[in-house]
């Protein structure tokens, strides 16, 4: 399964407004999600090793997944990482 991933409805943006960041995406469709969470780290090694700045679960099955985490925990000129962890019939497949 592959994920098309976006911030604020674009490709790893430079710059967004803290106060209206939405996550969404998509996927190539093969398998049917049932659940998913949403990851957020400030490096990729902090989610490679589950130490996020949040985590979002959501059992929705409409694409595109929206999520719309809280503005409390964004801080200007920071960098973020995300990921999704998506559990489908056959077991969790991961961004």
């Amino acid at each position: 399964m592959q994920f098309f991933m976006k911030c604020c409805g674009k490709n790893n943006p430079i710059g967004v407004d803290l106060e209206h960041i939405r996550l969404s995406f998509e996927t190539d469709g093969r398998k049917e999600i049932q659940s998913y969470v949403v990851n957020i780290a400030t490096s990729i090694e902090r989610l490679q090793y589950g130490k996020y700045l949040i985590q979002l679960k959501e059992d929705s099955r409409d694409a595109p997944y929206l999520v719309y985490p809280d503005k409390s925990i964004w801080n200007e000129r920071t960098k973020y990482y995300w990921q999704i962890k998506a559990q489908t019939e056959q077991g969790v497949v991961t961004s």
